[in-house]
């Protein structure tokens, strides 16, 4: 993707904090950034570096205390409420960390009622869309499982599919392989990856797995509630990353 293309979110100057007075606490300062198109964004950062609460602020789940959030041309914290969840509706998909699967839903239930309750779709008009979704994530033959006969990635792949299913324009992936080992978690990103660059989707990707930068079109590191040029080594050891550019990426 190049990088002269349009973004499809923008974040300018965003600043939170939490408490007032003596006991106010900056958790960003400042910090912008872009998601392209079909790329997919890692953000790293020590526990406690603001990196929740930026994708909170970005998702729409949380108004920041200062700057702004615009996706695909329009200002989020400029919509009313209910413009700001129909607007997530229709453009975001969250992956999280546990698959968050309803137990008494089979696994097509559980893309179905996606497409119901979020577009109006018939239940014969939704078939085809799980259909697609389930093969692409090679979960066709468990279509009328329930979440307990599923493995760890074969959950996270179905939480992958629910959050994709509708296209999404924007991701946010909150450490959607924490629960996983090593080889189920390389499956799950590179068919979030593949499924992204084939739609256009934007991931953001919260890890605390340096390993993951093999996938990511750039790594994001932040700490002390602003992006820095000089990851920890504690967190990084040996591996290298991409230099972030100032504190607009």
């Amino acid at each position: 993707m190049s990088e002269t293309s349009k973004p499809t979110l923008q974040a300018d100057a965003l600043e939170h904090s939490f408490g007032t007075g003596e006991s106010r606490v900056d958790v960003l300062r400042g910090v912008a950034l872009q998601l392209q198109p079909g790329q997919i964004t890692l953000l790293m950062g020590p526990s406690g570096s603001g990196k929740t609460v930026l994708l909170a602020l970005l998702s729409g789940l949380m108004r920041p205390r200062a700057g702004q959030v615009t996706v695909l041309g329009q200002n989020l914290w400029r919509m009313s409420d209910g413009q700001r969840r129909r607007f997530r509706l229709a453009h975001f998909g969250f992956i999280f960390q546990a698959s968050l699967l309803f137990p008494g839903l089979t696994i097509g239930q559980q893309l179905e009622m996606v497409l119901r309750w979020g577009d109006g779709m018939s239940i014969s008009a939704a078939r085809p869309w799980i259909k697609t979704a389930l093969e692409r994530f090679d979960l066709a033959d468990k279509h009328d499982r329930f979440p307990e006969q599923l493995s760890g990635g074969e959950k996270q792949r179905v939480g992958i599919a629910r959050a994709l299913i509708r296209h999404p324009d924007v991701c946010f992936a909150d450490e959607p392989t924490a629960s996983l080992d090593w080889g189920h978690g390389q499956q799950v990103v590179a068919q979030l990856v593949t499924t992204a660059r084939e739609r256009g989707t934007s991931v953001l990707l919260v890890t605390h797995d340096i390993r993951l930068a093999a996938f990511a079109d750039r790594v994001l590191y932040l700490e002390d509630g602003q992006f820095t040029n000089q990851p920890h080594a504690a967190v990084l050891g040996s591996a290298e990353l991409p230099q972030a550019q100032g504190n607009n990426v």
